[in-house]
């Protein structure tokens, strides 16, 4: 009986332990901060795999960066989340939108897929209505676009929450007189990516042109000499973390994921790409080793 009660304690003690913090990690949000520079290795030929850049400053804020460096008051701060998926966002709405106005940034972008499916409309317009409000009041642009789960969910529904939706679109921005130009692109499996489309009639400076789009893929349609940095998520780092990399290579058709592009920041040709974890779950309310995660950045053109 001994031996059989510690076989018994040696299998089910570590799934239990496991399980649970499955379901305690996608309540701790991560904060992480990028201060980007152009660099000597923008310059450099494409590479067949290139490895993950790190960038020159991230960590865990204790507190929030509200204010900024002499270096970087030319700087564009930029909030990125994405992956909503309002019905197992559990991170915290509030904690979310105190990052968007303690941060002070120059805009707020949302990267899609803020809801699982057509039952979770209401409660995701609703939230997405909340950050619009504090945004507009604080006098800080709201971008968002759409990702694969926001089928049927109509350009009116967007806007009529208080921000700026892009569906291969520009939006055009000024910080420390320097011109900015953010292209938000369609969801690569529901619609069409068109940075074309979005560009059309405009002379934007590629140092300062930042791209966003859910699927990470869309990268694949993109050509060096564009863009500074490509914005991404749908991913969720794996969401549920599997030995081998085992969901990238068997539960996603993506070609980036299974190449093992799946969170942070790449160099890929000229330009950088990064790979957001996001904030919600999908299909389960479950995270194991990706916790949920919203990103400041400083970028220097």
């Amino acid at each position: 009986m001994p031996a059989e009660l510690g076989l018994f304690l040696f299998l089910i003690l570590p799934a239990a332990a496991l399980a649970l913090w499955g379901l305690i990690e996608p309540h701790c949000l991560e904060i992480s901060y990028y201060s980007l520079r152009p660099g000597e290795d923008w310059a450099e030929a494409p590479r067949q795999d290139p490895p993950p850049l790190p960038p020159s400053a991230r960590y865990m804020y204790p507190r929030l960066p509200g204010s900024r460096s002499e270096s970087e008051r030319d700087a564009l701060r930029l909030v990125f989340f994405t992956d909503y998926h309002a019905r197992f966002m559990l991170a915290g709405r509030d904690r979310l939108l105190a990052v968007m106005l303690a941060s002070a940034p120059d805009v707020v972008v949302f990267g899609g897929d803020l809801v699982n499916g057509r039952r979770n409309w209401k409660r995701g317009l609703r939230d997405l209505a909340y950050f619009g409000a504090a945004l507009h009041e604080a006098g800080i642009p709201f971008l968002a676009i759409r990702g694969n789960h926001d089928e049927g969910l109509e350009r009116g529904a967007w806007e009529d929450c208080g921000l700026v939706y892009l569906r291969n679109e520009r939006y055009c921005l000024e910080v420390a007189g320097q011109s900015w130009t953010l292209v938000g692109l369609d969801d690569w499996r529901i619609g069409t990516p068109d940075l074309d489309a979005a560009l059309e009639g405009a002379g934007p400076d590629p140092a300062r042109t930042l791209v966003f789009a859910h699927n990470p893929d869309t990268v694949k349609q993109l050509e060096a000499g564009r863009q500074a940095l490509l914005f991404c998520g749908h991913f969720h780092g794996g969401q549920i973390r599997a030995p081998f990399r085992f969901e990238f290579r068997h539960l996603r058709s993506e070609l980036l994921s299974q190449a093992g592009y799946y969170g942070g920041l790449y160099d890929w040709l000229d330009f950088r790409l990064f790979i957001s974890r996001g904030t919600g779950c999908v299909l389960f309310p479950l995270r194991f080793l990706a916790p949920p995660e919203i990103t400041v950045f400083d970028i220097i053109s």
